[in-house]
């Protein structure tokens, strides 16, 4: 019995940190971040914690992604994530489903910010279909993650709570298809529409999986987190399908309940762009940002939209300011005008997969 203290101690220990780790992540101090995870990587005892070492390896490349500011960053931000991908995929019969689904998810976005800044600095279009391939990849293993929950051995109240991670993760690679879809066709000037709309179908069936599943089980109002999971970006990659495929009509209608939904929130009636954090912060300002661009491409209204893309971007910094901690004017802010691919990032803690274990 007594050999499982140690063990127990040191899971305990690292869950703890992990949980500090993020909180510094969330709170725009990614260094810190940064050195709790590292500390974590370079206890030798960690081996017998495949999964929290797995979860250290993917802090470790989330806080790299939201420092990298140049190009000398950029080199430095795929390979941890491809460490935590192969470490992941090393130890796969230990761990529970779901967990290499997830380091494809967050590698593709790994792939996505490598690729935004080397362009961005070097004024050169980069490929993205490194990423593209990791997120399909990743809905691969997905199918064989939900064969694994849903298998008849699986206790049913496990089952219940590993269903709704596998359509969350379901919904985020989804629209990240999606939106990477759109992304390639806004470059060659041909986007396969029919391709995007059918990801963004599926995301958006997966977030309503995760809807019900959170209603069944009541988990003290969680609807509330998921308007907030992922929900606002998947609903602006679908208007963005509509837009494209000439129904700008629907995409409007869209929008704009998204829009009202994000506004009223607050159960005083004040406009609820409150956001817990922010990568929610990021994905508000995308669905806005879409509807700016949808009011930009007609006639009659670009300037309303051209000024609501000026509000939108005043009110991220604002927002930012609110819930991060604060800093010298002459301080770097990292979460500020963060590309939305950010939202998708997926700090993800070992409980979460171990509660349906």
């Amino acid at each position: 019995h007594h050999h499982h203290e140690p063990e127990q101690q040191l899971r305990l220990d690292t869950d703890i940190a992990l949980a500090r780790a993020k909180i510094y992540w969330l709170q725009d101090e990614p260094e810190d971040s940064l050195e709790i995870c590292s500390a974590i990587l370079d206890n030798p005892q960690m081996a017998k914690l495949p999964l929290h070492f797995a979860a250290a390896r993917n802090g470790e490349s989330l806080s790299k992604l939201l420092l990298a500011l140049d190009l000398d960053d950029a080199f430095s931000v795929r390979d941890p994530a491809r460490m935590a991908l192969k470490y992941l995929e090393r130890h796969e019969s230990q761990l529970p489903p779901g967990v290499v689904p997830m380091a494809h998810l967050n590698f593709g976005c790994a792939e996505i910010i490598y690729a935004q800044l080397v362009s961005r600095i070097n004024n050169v279009h980069a490929p993205l279909d490194h990423a593209m391939r990791a997120w399909s990849t990743g809905l691969t293993a997905l199918r064989s993650s939900q064969r694994r929950v849903t298998h008849r051995d699986n206790p049913p109240e496990q089952r219940e709570s590993s269903l709704v991670l596998i359509h969350t993760l379901m919904a985020r690679l989804n629209a990240n298809l999606a939106w990477g879809t759109l992304e390639m066709g806004a470059t060659s000037g041909r986007t396969d529409v029919i391709k995007a709309s059918e990801y963004a179908g599926k995301a958006l069936k997966a977030s309503e999986h995760v809807m019900v599943r959170y209603n069944e089980l009541d988990k003290d109002d969680k609807m509330e987190d998921m308007k907030a999971e992922g929900f606002p970006r998947i609903l602006s990659i679908v208007a963005q399908c509509y837009q494209r495929s000439g129904q700008a009509i629907t995409a409007e209608g869209l929008l704009q309940t998204a829009m009202e939904d994000l506004m009223t929130g607050g159960d005083d009636g004040r406009p609820a762009i409150v956001a817990c954090g922010p990568q929610q912060v990021i994905e508000q300002r995308e669905i806005f940002l879409t509807y700016s661009r949808l009011l930009q491409s007609w006639e009659k209204r670009e300037a309303e939209g051209k000024s609501l893309a000026k509000d939108v971007h005043k009110l991220e910094s604002q927002q930012l300011k609110m819930m991060l901690t604060p800093k010298d004017e002459d301080e770097v802010v990292y979460w500020k005008g963060k590309s939305s691919i950010f939202a998708s990032l997926w700090f993800w803690m070992p409980n979460e997969f171990l509660e349906n274990h």
